[in-house]
């Protein structure tokens, strides 16, 4: 059995940049927003505290990702990882429709602010989420750091709507452009949240993980020397980055190898070719194949 752990420190040092940028911008659009009078700017600071709290559970939750395995946790607490991954895409679709109502609402009730101060503020907080996107590009593949992310991500989008209302007042267009484009935009929030939130489902619900077929797998470790069968598959993800298969190995009966040799080289086709680091082989004669609940 292979015990492949990746390291989290990354993730947490980039969770924790996030968290400071956010609160920066946070800070600057609240002041922003009372200068210039723009409930645009007090209502993306609102949607940034919303966000600021999600980074922190995420970072929280990466952190004790890593505390050890105990009796009563065997497998740790990754995935907790999962669960703040699902609790985010959750909040992200709540506040995609709290922009959807507030966009409705500025077109039917449009309102004047100082466009100056708004466009200033609009785009220091459209840097200080670009700066985050990169810290957070490379992580991706984490589900924790992509629903932080695509949290970014929405604030990027709310920063570019800013940007093009207070564009449209300074050269004197219609003021419903302004909440016109944050209802288009919102929609890939809303997008990548669903999606955001079936992946964290399917971990949860114990699935094959994306972009691996069971039969792939089952065909392959068939194919090694001194392999009859493989039979009980079951393949799951602990975690984003941490797969898992448990399965019943049945022996070739004219075997000219150790049955240790073949449970090597099976462990080793899975961590190399399909990723998953975590395997649980049991060996079995020709005698004993379907003895027990298939699952296949």
């Amino acid at each position: 059995m292979t015990h492949q752990h990746s390291n989290r420190s990354p993730t947490r040092f980039r969770l924790g940049a996030v968290f400071l940028l956010t609160a920066l911008v946070l800070a600057v659009e609240v002041a922003g927003g009372i200068m210039s009078g723009s409930l645009a700017l007090l209502g993306d600071a609102g949607h940034m505290l919303t966000d600021l709290t999600a980074i922190g559970i995420s970072w929280l939750a990466s952190r004790l990702g890593e505390r050890r395995a105990d009796p009563n946790r065997t497998y740790g607490y990754a995935r907790l990882e999962i669960l703040a991954a699902l609790a985010n895409g959750l909040l992200l679709v709540g506040l995609a429709g709290g922009l959807i109502v507030e966009a409705v609402k500025r077109i039917a009730e449009p309102s004047h602010v100082s466009a100056g101060i708004m466009l200033w503020v609009a785009m220091t907080g459209l840097a200080a989420n670009v700066a985050a996107i990169a810290l957070l590009h490379r992580g991706r593949e984490n589900l924790n750091l992509r629903s932080v992310y695509l949290h970014v991500a929405g604030d990027t989008i709310s920063s570019f709507a800013v940007i093009g209302g207070a564009l449209a007042l300074r050269a004197g267009g219609p003021e419903w452009i302004d909440p016109a484009i944050t209802l288009v935009l919102v929609m890939l929030v809303i997008v990548s949240s669903v999606r955001l939130i079936l992946e964290s489902t399917e971990v949860l619900l114990e699935a094959v993980p994306r972009g691996i077929s069971s039969e792939a797998v089952r065909q392959r470790i068939r194919a090694i020397p001194g392999v009859a069968d493989l039979h009980d598959l079951h393949i799951w993800s602990i975690t984003s980055d941490l797969h898992a298969l448990s399965g019943h190995l049945t022996l070739d009966p004219g075997l000219t190898t150790s049955p240790d040799a073949v449970l090597r080289d099976a462990q080793a086709v899975l961590s190399s070719e399909f990723a998953i680091t975590h395997s649980t082989l049991q060996l079995e004669g020709v005698e004993y194949a379907g003895c027990d609940q298939t699952h296949d």
